[in-house]
């Protein structure tokens, strides 16, 4: 019986990664040993996950789009490099850029190499958390030989390191930038401070009063031409665009959705938009109002002098 057992579980191992949804398919694959190529195997897979097996030390890579660079894609939502690898290449994930919800990692591990993990020169408008998962302790985390460069992008704010295999619980937080007022010619801005932790497929959505929108950056100004608030959303190489409405109180709400549209979690903040000042709503009376005003003297003027 526990043969027949074993030669299942290597069925299952050989022809596919199993989730609780299960098997799944692989996309792409190579190798990656440093003493021996073959001694290390990656594998992607169609439900966005890469898995690193074997034993051993992995290569060095260099920098994306370089002669040398990893051979993997750029973004995943689950990295795990299994137990038997003792050390990460130079630029292993740094393509990856802290966009992979979760990055799972050995306790066998006694390296990590140069600039494996990408981190920002800024953390301003960029909140989104990668977490970094360690199979040991944090006192076995503190014996492996990490790179210098590593560590600063383990260190920012970009990042979650935990250890014994544990994986935060999902949340977002609305981060406002310059305070909760704003008035006329200024912007409020802010932008979201999240981790998926293990809901790959959870969705950030803003609501502001009348519609939900996918975006992790936003800015509430003043739009002149229009005379009234607009609210100016961003995320990846999507924009947005919103008429926001006169002077008030405004409450924005920030929420992790799930594909079925339960709420994962959800954030709260109110705001207030000071009204345009007397001599500013003169102003635009002036700069927008008399135009069209004028067109029609403008026409009479016209058929006086028309021979």
């Amino acid at each position: 019986m526990k043969k027949f057992l074993s030669f299942i579980i290597a069925l299952i191992t050989a022809f596919g990664y199993v989730t609780a949804a299960g098997a799944v398919e692989e996309t792409n694959g190579g190798y990656c040993g440093a003493d021996n190529l073959f001694d290390i195997k990656w594998t992607e897979y169609d439900n966005g996950v890469l898995v690193i097996n074997g034993s051993g030390k992995m290569k060095d890579f260099t920098q994306p789009y370089s002669e040398e660079h990893s051979p993997w894609n750029n973004y995943y939502n689950l990295i795990t490099v299994e137990e038997g690898i003792t050390s990460i290449g130079n630029y292993a994930f740094y393509k990856n850029r802290f966009e992979t919800p979760k990055i799972s990692l050995p306790r066998s591990l006694e390296k990590i190499g140069e600039n494996v993990f990408w981190s920002p020169e800024t953390t301003d408008s960029f909140k989104f958390k990668t977490v970094i998962c360690y199979s040991g302790t944090q006192e076995e985390w503190q014996k492996i030989d990490i790179a210098e460069s590593t560590k600063r992008a383990l260190q920012s704010e970009n990042c979650i390191l935990t250890f014994n295999g544990e994986t935060p619980a999902p949340y977002c937080k609305i981060v406002l930038k310059n305070g909760n007022q704003v008035g006329q010619y200024e912007y409020f801005e802010g932008c979201a401070d999240y981790c998926l932790g293990d809901c790959y497929d959870a969705e950030l959505k803003w609501s502001f009063g009348y519609e939900a929108n996918e975006f992790s950056i936003f800015w509430l100004g003043w739009d002149d031409d229009k005379g009234d608030w607009t609210v100016y959303g961003h995320h990846g190489s999507q924009a947005w665009r919103k008429n926001y409405g006169k002077a008030g109180e405004r409450t924005i709400h920030l929420s992790l959705v799930n594909p079925d549209g339960t709420i994962i979690f959800k954030d709260t903040v109110t705001v207030q938009v000071n009204p345009m000042p007397l001599k500013d709503k003169t102003d635009y009376f002036i700069k927008h109002i008399s135009f069209y005003m004028m067109l029609p003297l403008a026409f009479v003027l016209r058929s006086l002098f028309i021979v």
